[in-house]
């Protein structure tokens, strides 16, 4: 494998894609997802709903990996 080897044999990469994203906590993406919040957690996480627009795959990101990594592109 080429690259720089992290642990557990994984290999760093850098992404440029475009997504589109809005602030939602945890308990709502839950919720978004149809999705019961488990119960060994309390839901009160601040993050993003992302969705990549030329995938469409969706995910959920905390609010500092999210505000890290990415900058708002629409003013």
């Amino acid at each position: 494998m080429d690259g720089y080897v992290t642990s557990e044999g994984m290999c760093s990469y850098s992404v440029t894609k475009p997504l589109d994203a809005k602030p939602m906590g945890w308990l709502e993406y839950n919720a978004f997802r149809g999705w019961d919040l488990p119960d060994d957690e309390d839901g009160s996480e601040d993050g993003y709903l992302v969705i990549h627009s030329n995938s469409g795959f969706t995910a959920w990101m905390p609010k500092d990996v999210f505000e890290a990594m990415c900058t708002r592109l629409d003013g």
